[in-house]
């Protein structure tokens, strides 16, 4: 089985400051929005 597209996923953080860092720094994901303690 190919996957062929990924459309979405959810993850739990502890600390969202250092996943973001993480996510959108490194692996250079967009953040579509940001509400609270929420990202997209």
């Amino acid at each position: 089985m190919t996957i062929i597209a990924l459309d979405h996923f959810v993850i739990t953080v502890t600390d969202l400051n250092k996943s973001k860092n993480f996510y959108h720094e490194i692996l250079g994901l967009p953040i579509v929005d940001e509400q609270n303690s929420s990202m997209w």
